[in-house]
């Protein structure tokens, strides 16, 4: 008998619906539906769904050099409160673009 990838198995028994006596479906996964065959079908379809590819570059970058992804507004006001720049941000001076489209928003 070959041995189990551990890593993999509960994600293969919520694909099939498969009956393991020792494992047992997390509270989010059974919330996904009340009928196994609409839960593995939304299950399956959050594991297909791919992130962004902006996104798939972003956070590498900011997670590598300990910097804080999000919206602008969230950045600055974690900034103010920590009193230092944590965003990530491109180096150098913003373009003239940049800063009209900010003051806009204020």
């Amino acid at each position: 008998m070959q041995k189990p990838d551990y890593r993999w198995l509960r994600c293969s028994a919520k694909m099939v619906n498969q009956t393991i006596d020792w494992l047992d479906f997390d509270p989010l996964y059974l919330g996904l539906d009340t009928t196994a065959e609409e839960r593995i079908f939304n299950y399956r379809t959050f594991l297909s769904e791919t992130i962004p590819d902006d996104e798939r570059t972003i956070f590498p970058g900011a997670v590598t050099r300990g910097k804080l992804t999000g919206g602008d507004s969230l950045v600055d006001e974690i900034e103010q409160n920590l009193k230092r720049r944590i965003g990530l941000r491109r180096s150098g001076r913003p373009s003239s673009v940049e800063i009209l489209s900010k003051s806009e928003n204020i």
